[in-house]
């Protein structure tokens, strides 16, 4: 204990029992690197979609410089999108 603690006995029922406190910091000593850990996930997983979202931009440019716009909305106008019959008009792709 520190030198500026108050200390006080007390009687519960039939044992003595002494009840100290003293000023001092009560944050965990965890604190410090559970932020730097969560700090180091977000970036990671940042990055990692940093990472998808580009690869998916350079594959929809390459696809776009390799193939003619008309191949391309060919692509598209194959498939008929059908509206479900929920609240919410989610739309599935069907053949």
């Amino acid at each position: 204990m520190s030198d500026s603690a108050m200390c006080r006995d007390i009687t519960v029922v039939s044992d003595r029992w002494q009840l100290c406190v003293w000023p001092d910091s009560w944050e965990p000593l965890y604190t410090v690197p559970l932020v730097a850990v969560v700090v180091l996930v977000a970036t990671l997983l940042s990055a990692a979609t940093f990472a998808v979202l580009l690869s998916r931009h350079q594959h929809k440019a390459l696809l776009h410089s390799l193939l003619p716009r008309a191949a391309i909305a060919k692509l598209h106008a194959d498939y008929r999108w059908a509206t479900s019959a929920l609240e919410d008009g989610a739309q599935a792709m069907v053949d």
